[in-house]
């Protein structure tokens, strides 16, 4: 992202809205059996997590 540019929070709040219902939707098809669709569901949420890292508009937490 070019320097000086400015994100809203609100973006930033909508993807990461979209992490937890990706999550959210991963647990429903864990429990209805469907672990495809599952994992599916964890790497879009992961795919959008990394690409606020990458952006640097989030960190990566790293427990010890």
């Amino acid at each position: 992202m070019p320097e000086g540019t400015l994100v809203k929070t609100s973006n930033i709040d909508g993807v990461t809205d979209a992490i937890r219902r990706y999550l959210q939707d991963a647990r429903h098809y864990l429990d209805q059996g469907r672990a495809t669709t599952s994992l599916a569901s964890v790497a879009y949420a992961e795919g959008l997590l990394d690409a606020l890292i990458f952006l640097e508009l989030a960190q990566p937490r790293i427990k010890q």
